[in-house]
């Protein structure tokens, strides 16, 4: 009787286990389907958007509207830094950091105007005319490391600076943070395009370009970082104010035209053109 008992449990058990597998089959079968309707829900609506026909910004509609728009963000802009000075708790705790913020001020002009440019001629007077290409490509590499750390560290001071003066509102500080990311790029664009083109120290150059090239590749490389800003501060502070889709397509075209006629311009000093490549072809046949 006793082992009869044990074997009606054991068996009720396991018909429980078993219900709870087979509710577990069916709770991960649902899952699934789910699963696969979110999956074909999220593909439908990404081709959609792929698919879908945007405002065009050579409506000259849409840039009226992003002109309109623009200048009531400008206005708000405007507003927030008169609340700023108008408010005088925010005055009093301004002259409390005025040391702070004069010293910040200081630092970033010596660092930008200053310091760059004596590290790049410390590190140019270490090269003798004649030196080797490796030489010659690790200094330049230390070079424009230099500039990099040393330009950021300028700029973020200067950003420091106008954030412990507290003259910007909810609208200002967001506008701050993107053009924190976006000179960051400029920075990084202007560090590369100089390490590699030196335009004005032939010494540290890494590319086999004249003078006169060399400076327009550096113009052009510089102006594409101009774009990255531009992408930075139009596009993405435009979508963090909720600009309308026609305003964000009109400032987009204005981002990417100088960063597009930049990079067409230095592909020109990447790489030479098919007529020369084809004169130098045709002289090497002949000779």
């Amino acid at each position: 009787d006793q082992v009869a008992a044990e074997r009606a449990a054991l068996t009720e058990r396991i018909a429980a286990l078993e219900a709870r597998v087979r509710q577990a089959e069916l709770a991960r079968a649902r899952a699934d389907a789910l699963i696969d309707d979110i999956g074909a829900l999220v593909r439908e609506r990404f081709a959609d958007q792929l698919l879908s026909r945007g405002p065009s910004p050579l409506n000259p509609g849409l840039w009226i509207d992003a002109a309109e728009e623009a200048t009531e963000f400008a206005g708000r802009l405007a507003n927030e830094v008169r609340f700023a000075l108008d408010d005088e708790t925010r005055a009093r705790q301004r002259m409390d950091r005025a040391p702070l913020i004069l010293l910040a001020l200081a630092a970033a002009a010596g660092l930008i105007f200053y310091a760059r440019r004596a590290a790049v001629r410390l590190i140019r007077r270490r090269l003798q005319p004649g030196e080797s290409r490796a030489r010659r490509t690790a200094a330049a590499a230390l070079a424009a490391t230099v500039r990099a750390a040393v330009l950021a560290s300028g700029l973020g001071l200067f950003l420091l600076a106008l954030r412990q003066a507290d003259v910007a509102g909810p609208a200002g500080e967001q506008l701050l943070f993107n053009l924190a990311g976006g000179l960051g790029a400029l920075v990084f664009a202007r560090a590369l395009a100089l390490a590699w083109y030196a335009p004005d120290e032939p010494m540290l150059r890494i590319s086999e370009v004249g003078d006169e090239e060399a400076r327009t590749a550096a113009r052009a490389a510089l102006m594409i970082g101009v774009s990255f800003v531009l992408e930075a501060v139009l596009i993405v502070e435009g979508q963090s104010v909720g600009l309308s889709r026609g305003s964000l397509a009109a400032l987009n075209l204005v981002a990417l035209v100088p960063g597009s006629l930049a990079m067409w311009a230095l592909a020109g000093k990447v790489a030479p053109p098919p007529a020369a490549e084809g004169d130098a072809a045709a002289a090497a046949s002949g000779a």
